[in-house]
C-alpha cells in the first residue's frame, strides 16, 4: 500500500493499523485523524487511559477515556467533544482524574454512589436529576440494598429488593421505573462490579397493577405515572359543570384535556400566535413548560420555568380539535385581546391559558381547582394527568386502535401505551371473547 502524504508528514496505513513514520504526532485512519505526543502504534487502550482525536464527522476535537467492558463484553467509555484541541486536553485531564479518584473507592455503597452518579457522572437536565434523585430518596435509600457495596450486590439481592417493594405496595409501573434507573447506573459502574446484577431480573408477578393504585409521589416512571381516570358518568357530570362557564381559564383547560389528551406542560405553554392555526382547528405541540429545579451543593434552592422540547420526537405532533373546542378557543382569544385593550395591568403574551395578568398559569393551580371540583361534584380523586388518562380510556372503550391512541398521546412507543392501559386492553379482549362465545352459542342452538 502506498504511503499517504499530507503537509510533509508521511503516514503508512495497513488495514486498520496506522504508524507514524516520521515521529509526528499525527496519523490517520479512513475516518478519523488522531493526535498524540510522540510515536504511537494503535492498540487497545488500558482502562483509565485517555485519548484525544479530531472527529471529521463532527468537526470537533474529542477526548475519550476507556472504563472497561460491560457484562456483554462491549467496551464502556466516555467521550466529550470540544471546539479546540486545548479544551479537549483539559476535559481529558478531568476525566482521568475522576476515573483515578473513583478507582480508589473500593467500599462504595449504592447509597454513596447513586447521588454521585446523578450529579457528577451523567449529563442530564436538572429536571431529570430531580426525578432520578426522587427515586433514590423514596425507593432506595432506606432499604437494605442501599447500604450494600456495589461490588457485592447480586441479582438475588435485586430480586429480594423488588419483592419487598411489591409487598410495600409499590406498583408494577413504579418498580419498572426503579429497574430502568438501576440498570443504567450499574452499566455506568463497570469498574466496581464483575457483572451487572440487573441482568435477567424480572418484576414480581404479584406487583400491584398501576390501575389499582393512586400515588401522590411526584417522581414517575415515565411521563404517564399511575393510572387514574373518571368513569363515563363522572366525566359527564364534570363536563356539564365545565360547560356552564367554558371561557373560564381552568374550565377551558380541563375541557381541552378531556378533548385532546394533552399533557399539562404542553397546554400551559400554548401560544395563539405560535401554536394555534388561523381557524382554531389545529394545535401544534412543539414545547413543554417545565418547572426546573435549581441545584446548589446537590440541594434544590429554587425553581424556574423553562420552555423545553418534548422528551421524544413523538411528542412533537399536531392535534386536530373537536368542534366544541374550536368555538371556545376562538371566543376566549377574542376576550383576551379585548381585556388587553382595557386593562393596563394585563400583558398580552398570546398565551392560550394565561393567568389574570397574562402570564403563565402556575402548575399547582389547576390541580387545586380540580380537587375542589371533585369535592364539590362528589367525583373520584383523579389528578391532572388523570384527565389525559380519561381521554385515552374513552377512545379504547369505543374500539380505537392502540397505534392511533399512542400517536394522539405523543408516546415514544406503543409499548408505553400498552403498559399504562393494559387493564383496559384486557377488558376489550374479554368482550371480544364474549362476543365470539355468543356467536358460537347461537350456531349451536341452530344445529340442535
Amino acid at each position: 500500500m502506498e504511503p499517504v502524504s499530507t503537509s510533509g508528514i508521511i503516514v503508512l496505513c495497513l488495514n486498520h493499523t496506522c504508524k507514524s513514520l516520521s515521529g509526528s504526532n499525527i496519523f490517520f485512519t479512513p475516518k478519523r485523524t488522531y493526535v498524540y505526543k510522540g510515536d504511537f502504534e494503535m492498540g487497545k487502550r488500558a482502562d483509565g487511559e485517555g485519548t484525544i482525536f479530531y472527529s471529521n464527522s463532527k468537526k470537533k476535537w474529542c477526548c475519550a477515556i476507556r472504563l472497561g467492558v460491560d457484562a456483554n463484553g462491549k467496551e464502556n467509555k466516555i467521550q466529550k467533544f470540544s471546539n479546540t484541541k486545548e479544551e479537549a486536553k483539559n476535559k481529558l485531564r478531568e476525566l482521568v482524574h475522576k476515573y483515578n479518584t473513583l478507582k480508589l473507592k473500593k467500599d462504595l455503597t449504592l447509597n454513596s454512589w447513586y447521588p454521585e452518579w446523578v450529579f457528577e457522572y451523567i449529563e442530564v437536565s436538572n429536571k431529570t436529576k430531580q426525578s432520578y434523585i426522587g427515586i433514590w430518596e423514596n425507593h432506595i435509600k432506606d432499604y437494605p440494598i442501599g447500604k450494600m457495596k456495589l461490588s457485592e450486590i447480586t441479582s438475588f439481592d435485586i430480586k429480594k429488593y423488588f419483592n419487598q417493594l411489591s409487598r410495600d405496595g409499590r406498583s408494577r409501573q413504579r418498580i419498572i421505573a426503579i429497574k430502568h434507573r438501576l440498570t443504567t447506573m450499574f452499566n455506568d459502574s463497570q469498574e466496581y462490579i464483575v457483572r451487572n446484577p440487573m441482568i435477567g431480573v424480572q418484576i414480581p408477578n404479584d406487583a400491584a397493577d398501576a390501575s389499582r393504585s393512586y400515588s401522590k409521589d411526584a417522581e414517575l416512571s415515565n411521563d404517564e405515572g399511575e393510572y387514574n381516570a373518571f368513569t363515563v358518568d363522572e366525566q359527564q357530570v364534570l363536563l356539564e359543570y365545565l360547560l356552564s362557564d367554558p371561557l373560564d381559564t381552568f374550565n377551558l383547560l380541563f375541557i381541552t384535556f378531556l378533548g385532546t389528551g394533552m399533557r399539562l406542560g404542553e397546554a400551559l405553554v400554548l401560544n395563539y400566535k405560535k401554536d394555534v392555526n388561523e381557524d382554531y382547528t389545529e394545535i401544534s405541540i412543539t414545547r413543554n413548560l417545565q418547572r426546573v429545579p435549581i441545584f446548589e451543593n446537590r440541594k434544590v434552592i429554587g425553581y424556574e420555568l423553562q420552555e423545553l422540547p418534548p422528551k421524544s420526537t413523538a411528542g412533537i405532533r399536531k392535534i386536530h380539535l373537536p368542534e366544541i373546542l374550536t368555538t371556545y378557543l376562538r371566543k376566549a382569544h377574542l376576550e383576551q385581546r379585548l381585556k388587553a385593550r382595557v386593562d393596563p395591568g394585563y400583558v398580552d403574551n398570546s398565551l392560550v391559558f394565561a393567568d389574570e395578568m397574562g402570564m403563565y398559569v402556575e402548575a399547582k393551580k389547576p390541580l387545586r381547582k380540580l380537587k375542589a371540583l371533585e369535592k364539590k361534584l362528589d367525583l373520584s380523586p383523579v389528578n391532572i394527568h388523570g384527565l389525559r388518562h380519561t381521554f385515552a380510556t374513552r377512545l379504547f372503550e369505543v374500539g380505537e386502535e392502540i397505534e392511533v391512541v399512542s400517536a394522539l398521546l405523543g408516546h415514544s412507543s406503543v409499548d408505553i401505551t400498552r403498559d399504562v392501559y393494559v387493564h383496559i386492553l384486557n377488558d376489550r379482549k374479554k368482550k371480544v371473547v364474549q362476543k365470539i362465545n355468543e356467536i358460537l352459542s347461537v350456531q349451536q342452538k341452530k344445529s340442535l
